[in-house]
């Protein structure tokens, strides 16, 4: 009988033991939301996510990572660190950052990450590509004077383009159908600041009774830029 009854009791007490023993928690990883791009330029870009689900394992560290010929970027590439998650179920986590010193009209490829005690956890690839360079753009306008030995020349700068101009002016050859700085030229230096801006130069030291090709030009970033080609006839000089 008593046999019979520590049975029963070791029976009884099974599911009590069971009951008492901590329950394993399943590990829930964090979930990384796709990356938003915005305030791109030349050299730079914004980029913003969020952890959408902070998960139930301590993050170490979240951020980005981005690559020019990396297709899938990891750690391993170029990335900015935000170091520890500190807030504790915060969903979601959004963070942003400026990355700046990237390559002008380059295409690049970039995730979120954050990482656990088990590994790194990445977010969807995005690519985004730096803004191209753009010139201004100049137009050679028209023949004002002309004389035997000097003519006055007119053109317009119609936009300014990603940089501030530095040079602006006129060229001109009797021998060359499309002149360039290297020929004759008058020019104004520094930048100015309406557009369109109409401007006009004295082409001096002409000879008399003779065809010039003449362009106006604009130099930006160290690049010329050119209008189209013109042309106009000096005068005969007069006998005395």
């Amino acid at each position: 009988m008593k046999k019979y009854l520590k049975f029963i009791v070791a029976l009884l007490l099974v599911p009590i033991i069971h009951a008492c023993k901590t329950k394993e928690i399943a590990p829930i990883p964090p979930i990384l939301d796709t990356i938003a791009i915005s305030e791109t330029t030349i050299s730079s870009t914004r980029l913003s996510s969020a952890i959408t689900d902070v998960g139930n394992q301590y993050i170490s560290d979240y951020g980005f990572v981005y690559a020019e010929t990396n297709a899938i970027p990891t750690l391993a590439d170029s990335k900015i660190s935000h170091g520890a998650v500190t807030a504790v179920n915060l969903s979601p986590f959004k963070f942003s950052d400026v990355i700046q010193g990237l390559k002008t009209s380059t295409t690049y490829y970039a995730r979120s990450y954050s990482t656990i005690t088990s590994g790194t956890v990445f977010g969807p690839t995005i690519t985004f590509k730096t803004a191209d360079i753009i010139l201004p753009t100049i137009k050679t306008d028209a023949v004002i004077l002309v004389f035997p030995t000097t003519s006055k020349l007119r053109g317009i700068i119609e936009t300014k383009g990603t940089y501030d101009i530095s040079e602006y002016g006129i060229c001109w050859s009797a021998s060359n159908n499309v002149p360039t700085t290297s020929d004759s030229k008058s020019s104004k230096t520094g930048n100015i600041s309406i557009y369109p801006t109409i401007y006009s130069e004295d082409a001096t030291n002409l000879i008399p009774n003779t065809s010039y090709y003449f362009r106006a030009f604009v130099v930006s970033n160290g690049v010329t830029s050119y209008g189209n080609t013109l042309t106009f006839k000096t005068l005969e000089s007069k006998s005395l």
